[in-house]
């Protein structure tokens, strides 16, 4: 039987398949070598989300509560613990969609910067977030908890002392 030499240059060489299936391994590899990155780097973002959510929750119910309460919590240094899942929403804290708990300390410093009047219808709050959920420790130790810091203003006590 007779090959024509239409037929003998169908397929592909060794050197040819070698070199492809060489460079598809270096592309999988490395592909798999970014992956670690890449999860890290969506986690992180995730937790930024979340931190957003519970400040502006957190925020929204101290603005809210009354002021005597705020300044007698100060005194006495309590502060209630807080609990939310992946979304930076409120969940109790037996709720197995709890991933964040926080705590909120309210800061002494009552000027904002440029205006040296003490204040006493602004508050500083500490927000201190942590993923350790389950340990009453981990808002002892700086390492194991993010801060945020944001304050707050009582709107109407603000403008009767600026207006007088």
């Amino acid at each position: 039987m007779k090959f024509s030499t239409s037929d003998r240059q169908r397929g592909f060489s060794l050197v040819e398949v070698t070199v492809a299936l060489g460079i598809c391994a270096t592309g999988i590899l490395l592909t798999v070598a970014m992956l670690p990155s890449i999860l890290n780097s969506v986690g992180e973002s995730v937790d930024r989300n979340a931190y957003a959510r519970i400040k502006q929750s957190l925020s929204s119910q101290y603005a809210m509560m009354d002021w005597e309460i705020l300044e007698e919590n100060s005194r006495n240094n309590t502060s209630d613990r807080y609990y939310f899942d992946f979304d930076g929403t409120e969940v109790p804290r037996d709720s197995f969609e709890a991933a964040y708990a926080a705590q909120i300390r309210v800061g002494d410093r009552r000027t904002l910067s440029g205006d040296d009047r003490h204040n006493r219808f602004i508050r500083f709050l500490e927000i201190r977030i942590t993923r350790d959920i389950e340990d009453d420790k981990a808002f002892e130790d700086p390492e194991r908890y993010d801060q945020l810091t944001t304050s707050l203003g009582n709107e109407a006590k603000l403008e009767e002392q600026y207006r007088d």
